[in-house]
């Protein structure tokens, strides 16, 4: 178990170096173009909505009916423009990136499940809302965790098939 363990901290660790670059890449273009093109757009599900009792046991917990809950955090980077007082009184202009978190919330009625084909459509709706909302956004960086409904090659082939038919 020690060496499963040792092993998943080796994969957080690269997990979040790559990340970091990515973000890091995102940063530097929105300086130089001076405008955002790209954004990471990270994916989970929540936990099922339902009432629930105070003292639930594990069993209890998984495997809930209810309502499925989805959700997107979208994040990209914007120029914006800081005035700077120097020391002899002057004011210097300069443009840094802020980052803008962005946060879809999905929430499936009549259903419970969390498959690829369930992931595909959620993603696919949320790219149609994040053209629609933030059109100077030319792509996206899909991310998620290893769930199996996310590492699957149906939802890859699914993504390929929103991409070709309406590329953010």
């Amino acid at each position: 178990k020690f060496e499963l363990y040792q092993g998943h901290c080796v994969r957080v660790i690269n997990q979040q170096h790559a990340i970091s670059e990515i973000h890091d890449i995102l940063e530097k273009e929105c300086l130089q173009k001076k405008r955002t093109t790209r954004a990471v757009m990270t994916i989970d599900w929540k936990m099922k909505f339902e009432a629930k009792s105070a003292r639930e046991t594990t069993q209890q917990h998984f495997g809930k009916r209810g309502m499925s809950w989805h959700g997107c955090l979208v994040e990209y980077y914007r120029p914006i423009t800081v005035s700077e007082t120097q020391e002899d009184g002057s004011i210097v202009e300069k443009v840094e990136a802020e980052r803008v978190n962005v946060y879809i919330d999905q929430i499936m009625e009549g259903t419970n499940k969390q498959n690829a084909m369930t992931v595909g459509c959620m993603v696919e709706a949320a790219l149609k809302h994040v053209r629609k909302q933030l059109p100077e956004i030319e792509s996206i960086i899909l991310q998620s965790d290893n769930a199996k409904c996310y590492n699957s090659n149906l939802l890859r082939v699914l993504i390929a098939l929103i991409n070709s038919r309406s590329p953010l």
